[in-house]
């Protein structure tokens, strides 16, 4: 049976979709069952028989008939009710790509999920309708084709100096590419979580804010990071500026002064790239957090564990420092309250063991040096060049 779609009319409207929940496959699985009572009905003979004195085996029973009838009617209504969901469906999607904003594209992508999306059916490996899996192929190409959309849209709100060190966060995109939406930041990572695809949609820009800000800012300990506010305007006009600029060398023992220009950065990526949305916020963090925290420990921590056992009380101070650092990081929901991501805290923690892993690398290498420098072919001969006799001759 050929089905026409042309005639959009007769569909239901995009704005009236709880309609279209009522023909979801999940129903139109249970159409069958639901009419399955109706079936297997059972009928007294006495009911079914001749006028008075008419002979009982002169007129069949219609029972067979009736339970045909039956099945017949629950194809039918069965048939319908998918005819039904697919016109239904087609006409959502239609509607979804001609949409004028991303925002109305994102729900109407999210709530197809719900009805073309079927976790029971695809445990249990059924097979679909062919004409169902072509629906849901269309809405994963429309789900792929807006998030690289958006992805674009919130890497071209940042630009980023060639040579490193400075990045330029405008809420809208001066210009935008073939393909991007060219909305405000905030209505790009708006549709990006409704679809949930904020982690792609923010995973460019994290990169970027590494490789240019992050790296260079807690590598290098001569340099400092300076803010610029170009434009305020709201979410929707803002234009802000983030250098990290040379600087005098100044002591760090504890820490402090790296701690410092880290949450500077992120204060910056929380108020213009995640416009203060806490979710965006969390979500920003996953995607960098691990890699500042190995930097750190890189670049800083190992470097400051003692040498020397006296002097592990001095180290009580960079302990402070760092769980005062992520208290702060927490304190704007940048690090979730549980600890389970203090990753420097637990360093720190553990600088006895650091200690001793240390002091063993010293001993083995030590070691190794000596078994290098060692003369096997004149074992009375030390590294130094000077005889030794076992018998104390000289």
């Amino acid at each position: 049976m050929q089905m026409q779609f042309e005639n959009s009319s007769t569909l239901p409207s995009f704005a009236d979709r709880r309609h279209v929940s009522t023909y979801s496959p999940v129903v139109t699985r249970r159409i069958g069952a639901q009419l399955k009572p109706l079936t297997e009905l059972t009928v007294e003979p006495k009911l079914w028989c001749s006028p008075i004195g008419a002979s009982e085996k002169s007129r069949p029973l219609p029972i067979d008939r009736l339970l045909a009838a039956c099945r017949e009617l629950a194809e039918h209504q069965e048939h319908l009710a998918a005819a039904s969901t697919i016109a239904s469906l087609a006409a959502c999607l239609r509607e979804a790509r001609a949409a004028a904003s991303p925002l109305d594209t994102a729900a109407a992508v999210a709530e197809l999920k719900t009805l073309l999306i079927d976790p029971e059916r695809s445990e249990s490996g059924e097979d679909d309708l062919v004409v169902f899996g072509l629906l849901r192929s269309d809405w994963e190409q429309l789900v792929d084709e807006l998030q690289v959309g958006l992805a674009k849209n919130v890497e071209e709100c940042a630009e980023f100096a060639p040579e490193g060190g400075k990045v330029v966060v405008r809420a809208t995109p001066r210009r935008h590419s073939c393909g991007s939406y060219g909305v405000e930041l905030h209505v790009a990572l708006q549709a990006l979580e409704t679809i949930d695809a904020l982690g792609y949609g923010m995973a460019k820009i994290a990169d970027l804010m590494m490789k240019h800000i992050l790296v260079p800012a807690i590598s290098n300990i001569q340099v400092t990071v300076s803010v610029e506010v170009l434009e305020e305007g709201g979410p929707e006009h803002s234009v802000s500026v983030l250098s990290v600029v040379p600087s005098e060398e100044i002591k760090d023992k504890d820490g402090s002064n790296l701690y410092s220009r880290i949450i500077d950065v992120i204060k910056f990526a929380c108020k213009f790239i995640c416009v203060e949305n806490s979710k965006w916020v969390q979500s920003f963090a996953k995607l960098i957090w691990p890699r500042i925290s190995d930097l750190v420990i890189t670049h800083s921590l190992s470097k400051a564990v003692p040498n020397e056992a006296s002097k592990l009380i001095e180290f009580q101070d960079v302990v402070r420092s760092t769980a005062e650092f992520e208290n702060k990081l927490r304190s704007m929901m940048f690090l979730s309250p549980d600890r389970k991501d203090g990753k420097l805290t637990q360093f720190v923690d553990d600088v006895e063991v650091h200690f001793v892993v240390r002091k063993r690398s010293e001993i083995l290498m030590k070691a190794r040096n000596i078994l290098v420098q060692y003369d096997y072919d004149n074992p009375l001969v030390i590294s130094l060049g000077q005889p030794k006799s076992f018998h104390g001759q000289g």
